[in-house]
């Protein structure tokens, strides 16, 4: 008979019985339990079959209880006539019988009801399981998670790396291992049926008595049960689960042996380090097999069970998070550290007493455990912590696991380990023909038909190697020497030779011949590293000439031999070795309790290139270096008892050390210090330079289409370089500077801003920010009064700056935040919250190619920001829709300001520094808008756009920080080519224009509306321009103005300049005047800006003054009678004296002697400046005698 147990926040008292339903066979009973102490009154319904009672015993016994109940009740009516005693003593017997009736026969009526109610529960809770299929229970052990494409396509299983789920079997397990598990978990496993009902019903009393959820009941069975059949609902503390648990692991001890059970279930179970099974644990713990764990090791991994993400004894975390309390085991990832967990101590101690008093280890060995120091037990093995899978699996199962842990409230353990072993079947966002699409740009094997440097420098390399003349010409000579060696089909060629500059198929077949033959290494859609060498060939910074990358020839010689030089190292007076700091070697201390505990030595980065291919020299000094390949260092294996520091830092190596380990370092004939190979690691693969990603997003519903995240990069999870920060240079301007100037409405597209000489670090000495095209020459360093709209076209610094300055940088970041970028530091000694990170993108830590091009994909979207999702919808191994996933919306700016901001991109699409990425001519099929971005000395360089489908950002640069041969411009042009083949098929289309904008024109040096001086200006600054409703310009043009010139001094006429000296002509008079001798370059000359030719003069002439001017020259009697207009043939008039006209504006203007007037009354200057007909209000016809009374 089972007991019943009732919540204990439910309450329940005594009352009953009773209904039958004769059509179902069974009989429903109602019991009523009134509460004391409340009277309160609840209901339960159980169900008993009918058998258990017949109706008449029904019957009598609730005939009985009403009739009790009767007696008993508070104030019922009495008899009035006064019974004797003996009558009421006779009643009170009756009524203490009827009770003891009804308490024996209750009783024994809740021993049914309890049985049949657990009967119904357990019913219930098995209604809807699923059941067991003997012949797949190996297959559930392995069942792996699988990423489609929105056709069903397979992209890719989810699993961990080779060796992370080693099955072993049984009997290839230590005794340990298995006595451990045993112990800790289930100390009764090889006698128990499947469940322990003993720990069932102590679990239920807890829970009862505690409040707290049932838990600490699963037998191994039932865990084993649990992670094959029921692992989504794992975390799940509850009877249901328990009821199937037992359901399975009953069924589960039918089929399987003890041995098999525990087998499976050892090498199911999850235990941290990405490790499933004991097998992989150990490898990842210890560096050993499951069969060589000793009961220590055994303990510690028995007590990750409970927790995988509290009891592991290491950690993979963050550099960022590392402090000096921190115990490290591998610090030689570039982004993650491996530490010691001190969490698994206690739980380790647990483990051990419980081995102990289950008589699974003796007294000396139980005491012996409690002293170890588990620090040195741990020995990470290569494998722990580390996956090889593509650049999108990694970031659809990053989101799936954090949208179980939200969902379901999953451990991220147990949502990991649920993700590799559950068999879900994950919808993609991936466009997997535009995932081709993109690899096949960054793929080696991806052969362009233009003949370009890098196919030059293999064809040299195979003529050097193959005896043939060397030019870099695929010549007659050279083909047939590619023929013999490969078998290349030659019939194909129609041309004699093939070199630089040439563009055909043939050109494809030659170049995966080279490469075939292993001579090309197709890097022609990307720049080059552009470097300064010192003496070595080491790369060093091109300012200070520091080292920044050693040659690798430089550090390890042709044996294999790191090299320290003699100048590097030497030995104190007791024989240690010490090495100096700040050399080939990088010296890591690591603290725990702010006591040193380690010392890591890693050896500095390095680099080689192809030494016999053309390096070319530039005139700077610099080289453009062919196929640079890096290489991470890592670390020298210098035990860590045998280092300390000394008080400079230096790292000294006992001398014990060194008669220990004899062999472990050499001394060459020149002193040097030789480490030998196998004793200091670096990384034997190289990584080609430079680098790049791309992401390409739908950005109307946030989905990723598709990533590459490096050049020839076989999914290296740990550096996924669309998910990792870099500065972004100009890039950030969209983002932070125009969107919050358009959006305050106190900057329009024709806002007038000037570029000019600015110093906003504070020092009146430094001109700061400077504009790129000061590098070039050819260019003005400064370019005067321009729009807002000119400056996102020619991506303009000072005028950037100078708008982040009067908004403010904390407005700035207040977007940037809107946008959705999360790398932004604004603490700290350096910080993002100053002008040159907001302005010219020189961040702290930078922004991802992810969050950047998702940010642009704001703007295109009408001013909201979809969040970057990678899937659509995951389903359990039944078809069960478990997750569905849509992006959240952000609102970031109206679209009336995002469209503003993306016409002003489309321009420097269009014609300013982003045309190489256009889609077509004119930009006018699928239209394209987007923004360059470069660093400092070309350190990194960007194009994010996006057209009416899809936006996508493309990066450049090297992993070392190391310059590139150029800029934004081929990050334009490779966004181009491969955009292009995404949108093969795509329809014209051009960007939708909202309809409440209003559009004027404008004169764009003024940004107001045009005066009929702004048409004279031989520039054409009258534009057409959109604005927002109500920031459109009311004012009329006030700098564009006539002024008299002396042509003689070039200044502003004064009444003693001769009248045949002096002309009229159109200037701008600049808000703020500008005097170029204020401001000098760093040779001491003055700088002039781009449009000074048109600033009208502030400054009289200082030629002709009183003491040189004649009294007839100053009252203008030079021209005293003589006839103002003479008619030419053609029908003008030339103009021999001052003659002055009024414009349709009002203004009086003279025209200089010269000047010609038109038959369409039209004027033209002596300079072939002009006025047209429409802005000449008259041209009165003088005499000579009304110009002499004039005296104009």
């Amino acid at each position: 008979m089972f007991p019943v147990f009732f919540h204990k926040r439910l309450q329940y008292i005594v009352y009953v019985i009773v209904k039958i339903h004769y059509t179902t066979k069974l009989q429903i009973l109602k019991i009523d339990y009134k509460l004391l102490n409340d009277g309160t009154q609840m209901f339960k319904y159980v169900i008993i079959p009918c058998r258990i009672l017949r109706s008449d015993t029904l019957n009598s016994i609730r005939r009985s209880l009403m009739e009790s109940t009767k007696k008993a009740s508070p104030g019922r009516k009495t008899n009035s006539s006064g019974k004797s005693s003996k009558n009421n003593q006779k009643k009170k017997k009756k009524t203490f019988t009827n009770i003891l009736k009804i308490a024996l026969i209750a009783m024994i009526l809740l021993g049914f009801v309890g049985g049949a109610g657990v009967f119904m529960y357990v019913s219930i809770a098995l209604k809807d399981i699923e059941p067991i299929d003997p012949s797949m229970i190996a297959t559930k052990l392995t069942e792996n998670s699988v990423i489609v494409d929105s056709d069903g396509r397979i992209l890719e299983y989810i699993h961990h790396k080779e060796g992370l789920r080693t099955v072993v079997r049984y009997e290839d397990m230590s005794e340990d291992l298995i006595n451990a598990f045993v112990a800790v978990e289930d100390k009764t496993f090889f006698e128990h049926n499947g469940f322990n009902i003993i720990r069932l019903f102590g679990a239920v009393k807890d829970t009862l008595t505690t409040g707290k959820r049932l838990g600490g009941t699963s037998t191994i069975t039932q865990q084993l049960a649990r992670n094959i059949y029921l692992f989504e609902i794992r975390s799940a503390r509850d009877l249901d689960r328990k009821i199937k648990e037992a359901y399975y692991a009953i069924e589960l001890e039918k089929h399987l042996k003890k041995e098999q059970i525990i087998e499976g279930y050892l090498n199911l179970v999850y235990l941290g380090a990405n490790s499933n099974g004991v097998e992989a644990a150990a490898q990842a713990y210890f560096s050993k097999s499951a069969s060589e764990v000793n009961y220590i090791e055994a303990a510690l991994m028995a007590g990750i069970v409970k927790s995988p993400s509290a009891y592991p004894p290491m950690l993979n975390i963050s550099k960022v998070e590392v402090t000096s309390n921190h115990y490290v085991f591998d610090d030689s990832d570039p982004l993650y550290t491996l530490v010691y967990n001190p969490g698994c101590e206690d739980r380790y101690l647990t483990s051990i007493y419980l081995m102990h008093e289950n008589g699974k280890i003796s007294d000396a060995e139980y005491e012996y455990a409690k002293t170890v120091d588990l620090r040195t037990v741990i020995n990470p093995g290569k494998t722990a912590q580390t996956e090889i899978t593509s650049f999108f699996a990694d970031m659809v199962r990053d989101e799936v696991i954090a949208d179980l842990v939200e969902a379901y409230g999953y451990s991220v353990a147990d949502a990991t380990n649920l993700l590799y072993t559950g068999g879900f079947t994950i919808e993609s966002t991936i466009d997997f023909d535009m995932q081709k699409t993109l690899e096949s740009h960054y793929a080696q094997s991806n052969f362009t038909t233009y003949f370009g440097e890098s196919t030059a420098v293999a064809v040299r390399a195979f003529q050097r190697d193959n005896g043939l003349a060397v030019d870099g010409v695929a010549g007659q000579n050279t083909l047939a020497k590619i023929r013999e060696l490969s078998g290349m089909d030659t019939s194909i060629f129609t041309q004699a030779v093939y070199q630089r500059g040439n563009d055909s198929e043939e050109v494809v077949l030659l170049k995966r011949t080279l490469f075939e033959l292993g001579y090309l290494i197709n890097n022609e859609n990307f720049p080059k590293v552009t470097v300064v060498l010192d003496g070595q060939g080491n790369i060093v910074s091109e300012e200070s000439r520091r080292l920044l990358v050693y040659k690798q020839s430089n550090l390890v010689d042709a044996d294999k031999n790191f090299i320290i030089p003699s100048s590097d190292y030497a030995f104190d007076a007791d024989g240690n070795l010490v090495l100096f700091k700040g050399k080939r070697m990088y010296f890591y201390p690591h603290f725990q309790n702010n006591q040193l505990v380690s010392i890591q030595v890693v050896v500095k980065e390095t680099f080689t290139f192809s030494e016999d291919s053309d390096n070319e020299r530039l005139a700077s000094g610099k080289f453009n270096l062919t196929n640079l390949f890096t290489y991470e260092g890592r670390d020298v294996l210098i035990p860590n008892e045998y280092k300390s520091f000394d008080e400079n830092s230096n790292v000294v190596v006992d001398k014990a050390f060194l008669v220990d380990q004899p062999d472990f370092f050499k001394v060459d004939a020149n002193q040097n210090l030789l480490v030998t190979k196998g004793n200091y690691v670096i990384s034997e693969q190289g990584v080609i330079q430079p680098q790049s990603a791309m992401v390409i997003i739908d950005y109307h519903n946030g989905e990723l289409k598709s990533i590459v995240g490096g050049r020839n990069i076989t999914g290296q999870r740990m550096y996924n370089r669309a998910t990792n920060p870099r500065q972004p240079g100009s890039a950030i301007k969209p983002l932070s500077v125009f969107t919050p100037a358009v959006d305050s409405g106190k900057y329009t597209a024709a806002t007038v801003i000037d570029d000019r000489p600015v110093y906003l670090l504070g020092d009146p000495n430094v001109r700061w920010p400077i504009n790129w095209y000061e590098a070039y020459p050819q260019f003005h360093k400064y370019w005067g009064l321009v729009t807002l709209r000119e400056s996102v076209q020619h991506s303009i610094n000072v005028t950037a700056a100078l708008i982040v300055q009067d908004l403010g940088v904390t407005n700035s970041l207040n977007y940037l935040n809107k946008f959705g970028i999360s790398t932004l530091v604004t603490s700290g000694p350096t910080n993002d919250a100053n002008i040159a990170s907001l302005a010219l993108g020189g961040m702290t830590r930078g922004i991802t190619p992810l969050e950047l091009t998702a940010a642009y994909g704001a703007i295109a979207n009408k001013g909201i920001l979809n969040d970057i999702i990678t899937y659509k919808t995951v389903k359990n191994s039944r078809g069960e829709i478990i997750l569905k996933n849509e992006s959240k919306q952000t609102y970031v700016v109206d679209e009336n300001v995002a469209f503003i901001v993306q016409d002003m991109m489309r321009t420097s699409v269009e014609s300013g520094v982003a045309t190489a990425a256009k889609l077509s001519p004119n930009n006018d099929i699928i239209q394209v808008s987007g923004k360059t971005g470069t660093t400092s000395s070309n350190i990194d360089a960007w194009f994010v756009g996006y057209t009416p489908y899809y936006v996508g950002g493309v990066w450049f640069g090297n992993d070392l920080n190391i310059p590139l041969d150029q800029g934004s411009r081929i990050a334009a042009q490779f966004w181009r080519t491969v955009m292009a083949d995404i949108h093969v098929d795509a329809a014209p289309k051009l960007f939708d224009i909202p309809t409440t904008l209003v559009s004027t024109s404008v004169d764009i040096i003024s940004g107001k509306l045009p005066s009929e001086l702004s048409a004279l200006d031989p520039r054409g600054t009258v534009r057409t321009e959109i604005f927002l409703r109500g920031t459109e310009p009311t004012e009329t043009d006030d700098v564009h103005v006539m002024a008299d010139i002396c042509t003689e001094s070039g200044k502003l006429a004064t009444e003693f300049c001769p009248t045949t000296l002096v002309v009229s002509k159109l200037f701008v008079k600049r808000p703020v005047p500008y005097n170029a001798s204020e401001h000098v370059d760093s040779r001491g000359n003055p700088i002039a800006i781009k449009d000074g030719g048109y600033d009208m003069p502030t400054a009289d002439c200082d030629i002709h003054t009183i003491e040189t001017t004649t009294e007839e020259e100053t009252t203008g009697s030079q021209y005293q009678g003589i006839v103002p207009l003479v008619r030419l043939v053609d029908g003008s008039y030339y103009v021999q004296r001052r003659y002055p006209i009024e414009l349709t504006s009002g203004q009086i203007i003279t025209l200089p002697v010269g000047s010609k007037i038109m038959p369409d009354n039209s004027v033209v200057f002596s300079d072939g400046s002009s006025i047209s007909a429409e802005n000449i209000k008259s041209i009165p016809m003088y005499t000579a005698e009304e110009l002499d009374a004039l005296n104009p």
